[in-house]
């Protein structure tokens, strides 16, 4: 059986006359939502204090744009009376702005956890600011409108209508095929960073993509270099992971699975020298100030790997990625006039003893 229960709350929803300038506030003090899951388990969600408050306003390109917070003191999850996860202060906050010309859209978003308990083991905190920027405003309508379309194209068909799984799918595929228009305009990808951070340190992850609309270049790609160069100008990225933050985590994953505390530390530890000596040996990892450390960039066919430069094709051959070579096309072969005489048939030879 499912039941939703609410504690009630306040919200105020503002509109100018034309509808182009919308803001909402408000607060909801606690709620409930009751289910059972696919095993037939009773399961509950419970948030305390949602606020919200967020304005927006309709750009000349007719997609809006604005500032929205939103805030959570706390969400717990329960299977059969049992608290599996315990959320504490989470918060969003984004906003997005014109550019200097008016034309496209500048985006942030910040998301913060400040504490993730999972079976009332602590596992930390964590953060992301993800940064998109120079968006074509144009382009982002057209995407908007067709990935819109088509969405509820796909509602229309009863095969995919009836199966939640293959809609979901079909839905995925959607987004992906819609998603080279908001190329256009050259926008920059920024995350800086993602991280997660415990008792004994802070694990990040900074990157930045710099996209270039694939319909600039016509013609085909030749080279695993080349296709990639059609979406990519630059990329930057570095990944930093302390040696103690890493089993200190493992540690506590090792005891949701039922380790004693002993067994996980040791597992633990044994967990992350592997991972640390295995991207040594592939060249993926190094060790920096008890740190296993990443660092790649890609500009123009070349990737630098933790200051090693290389072309892209040899990266991709760490991996076992390649572009199947592009062949010549041959060349037509001469067509030899028929000679409309019969043949002089040749019988075939007589078997040898």
């Amino acid at each position: 059986d499912e039941k939703v229960t609410f504690s009630g709350g306040q919200f105020q929803l503002d509109a100018d006359r034309d509808g182009k300038n919308i803001s909402l506030k408000g607060q909801a003090g606690s709620g409930q939502i009751d289910a059972l899951n696919e095993y037939n388990q009773k399961v509950q969600l419970r948030f305390v204090n949602l606020t919200t408050d967020g304005a927006t306003e309709l750009a000349s390109f007719n997609e809006r744009i604005g500032q929205q917070k939103m805030t959570l003191d706390k969400l717990a999850i329960s299977v059969e009376g049992k608290e599996l996860a315990l959320i504490d202060g989470m918060a969003l906050d984004g906003g997005s702005t014109l550019t200097q010309d008016g034309k496209g859209v500048n985006s942030q978003v910040n998301y913060t956890v400040n504490s993730l308990k999972l079976q009332g083991q602590d596992m930390g905190s964590g953060k992301l600011t993800l940064k998109v920027d120079n968006v074509d405003g144009q382009a982002w309508h057209q995407f908007s409108q067709q990935y819109s379309a088509q969405s509820q194209a796909l509602l229309a068909k009863p095969e995919l209508a009836q199966n939640p799984e293959l809609y979901q799918q079909a839905l995925t595929e959607t987004l992906f095929n819609a998603l080279p228009i908001l190329l256009k305009g050259n926008p920059s990808v920024t995350i800086s960073p993602l991280s997660w951070r415990n008792a004994k340190g802070e694990s990040t992850l900074n990157l930045s993509v710099l996209l270039k609309d694939p319909a600039q270049v016509t013609a085909p790609p030749q080279t695993l270099a080349d296709s990639l160069d059609r979406v990519v100008q630059t990329l930057d990225g570095k990944v930093v992971i302390p040696v103690d933050m890493a089993t200190e985590f493992m540690t506590k994953i090792a005891g949701l699975e039922g380790y004693q505390p002993a067994d996980a530390a040791k597992l633990a530890d044994q967990q992350v020298k592997g991972l640390a000596a295995m991207g040594q040996m592939f060249r993926i990892t190094t060790m920096e100030d008890n740190a296993i450390t990443s660092s790649l960039q890609y500009a123009d066919g070349q990737v630098t790997l933790n200051g090693q430069k290389m072309p892209l094709d040899e990266f991709a051959g760490m991996f076992g990625l390649a572009l199947p070579a592009v062949s010549e096309p041959a060349a037509p072969q001469e067509t030899q006039p028929q000679d409309d005489a019969p043949q002089d048939v040749v019988p075939p030879a007589a078997p040898q003893q």
